[in-house]
């Protein structure tokens, strides 16, 4: 009779309200149920609710910090309700493929273009950004944000390895705020990580706001050129249009797209951030510079080429810092997503078929029981467990538990290019230049500022650049 003495809208509001009241009621009972599938893994009972939580917390950018933080709390598995990043498009990047057997096929035409003969193709482009890098980087007057200028070197290489040029942002100091308006998308894309039945909105949201349509449009520019020019190189277009006749079925141009952007997006942000933190490390350590410096003048002395990558392999001291930097920063923090197609058993729990697994990078390298001094920057305990140096104090250290790629099928496919970038571009600027940090800035900044938006989100690095004599 309650309904009976009740105008349509209200009626049809108590309806609806009733309706999703008890379905989230029931929604809610069953994932803290004895029944649910993954009822054995420990974990907070927000978490296991819903992903809103966690979504609010990822939002603030401090999310490694909050899923190391009950890692402490609850062991090695925790669980948190999830699905993966998903805009319901049919038509993904390869980053977003799910099925084995599909990302294989489409990882194909990567592999191609980062093997050994493709990267020594890329060279000359690679060495021609590193020397314009460097150059504008000593010709600034004053205080350096070293942060922006490495984005805007990573952003031209990444579209000259992609589509054959297309962007100047070291010369031109991106006039139009591109690179900003691309953080904005992964803050859109960080809350889709979560909520994946947000896509349909997310996507218009995105359209309305002309968030990420600039960023399209160049790749699309970019691609009509490409086509209409011809390649001179091997770059990633080269094997994503099947131009070197080795695909079954050449990808649509869609396809190509995604993924042209995608190698965009993931080469800018990663090496970006490490080569930051890289330097960010050896202003902090000057002990460790010198080192470095050392080894960086022995194999490329005043007047050799330090943009030739052939002594990398012999220069230990550079690949310890390296991997150090990525072990304390690892540029994906929270790991990247696993789909389970059957049953996996993971220690003593067991993951339903469906089910996804996301290993915390950041958790794994900081676990004193991978890494000695877990929190403590020191590049030489890759030269004990090398065998290139030794010590007195025991060590531990698994290489199995430094995964900054991920690891199998599914890892980095650009690691060999993400390297070869990172070595040229600290070798040409230890070579070439003296950096300190600019006087008044506080480096504990530096953390406090890096934010976890899928890749690593960093502050400004103010420093003063000097050429060195």
């Amino acid at each position: 009779m309650l309904f009976a003495h009740m105008d349509a809208f209200k009626a049809i509001t108590m309806t609806f309200a009733t309706y999703y009241a008890a379905l989230c009621s029931s929604v809610t009972l069953y994932r803290l149920s004895p029944f649910h599938p993954l009822a054995r893994y420990p974990g907070p009972i927000m978490c296991k609710v819903s992903k809103i939580w966690v979504a609010y917390v990822a939002s603030k950018g401090k999310q490694h910090l909050y899923i190391q933080d009950l890692h402490r709390r609850y062991g090695d598995a925790v669980r948190i309700d999830w699905d993966g990043r998903l805009f319901q498009n049919p038509m993904h990047a390869m980053i977003g493929i799910q099925d084995p057997q599909e990302h294989f096929i489409r990882r194909k035409p990567w592999s191609r273009a980062f093997n050994t003969g493709s990267l020594k193709e890329l060279q000359p482009l690679l060495a021609a950004r590193v020397e314009q890098l460097v150059e504008s980087a000593i010709t600034q007057q004053g205080i350096v944000d070293l942060s922006r200028w490495v984005n805007f070197f990573t952003f031209d290489f990444m579209c000259d390895m992609a589509f054959g040029g297309g962007s100047e942002m070291i010369r031109d100091k991106d006039p139009g705020d591109l690179l900003k308006k691309l953080e904005k998308k992964l803050i859109v894309d960080l809350w889709l990580d979560h909520l994946p039945w947000l896509g349909p909105y997310a996507r218009v949201a995105l359209t309305v706001f002309k968030v990420d349509s600039e960023f399209r449009d160049m790749g699309v520019r970019r691609i009509e050129e490409r086509r209409r020019a011809g390649s001179n190189r091997k770059d990633l277009m080269y094997f994503l249009t099947n131009e070197d006749n080795r695909a079954e079925r050449p990808l649509s141009p869609l396809k190509v797209l995604e993924d042209g952007l995608t190698a965009i997006i993931a080469g800018t942000d990663t090496t970006s951030s490490t080569l930051c933190n890289v330097f960010f490390f050896l202003i902090t350590y000057p002990k460790v510079h010198e080192k470095l410096q050392a080894e960086v003048d022995c194999y490329y002395p005043p007047g050799e080429d330090a943009l030739d990558p052939q002594h990398h392999p012999k220069m230990v001291y550079l690949e310890a810092v390296i991997n150090e930097t990525l072990r304390i920063y690892p540029v994906v923090p929270s790991g990247s997503q696993r789909t389970t197609m059957t049953g996996t058993a993971l220690g003593s729990y067991f993951l339903p078929e469906g089910n996804q697994a996301r290993l915390h990078f950041y958790s794994v390298h900081r676990d004193p029981r991978n890494f000695s001094n877990p929190d403590s920057f020191w590049p030489e305990r890759w030269l004990i467990a090398g065998g290139n140096m030794t010590s007195s104090e025991e060590l531990v250290h698994n290489p199995n538990a430094f995964v900054p790629f991920s690891h199998g099928p599914s890892n980095c496919v650009g690691k060999p290019l993400a390297m070869r970038e990172m070595r040229t571009v600290i070798c040409q600027m230890v070579q070439k230049v003296n950096m300190r940090f600019a006087p008044g800035w506080n480096p504990q900044d530096w953390e406090r500022d890096m934010e976890d938006r899928f890749t690593v989100k960093k502050g400004p690095l103010p420093v003063i650049v000097e050429k060195r004599g």
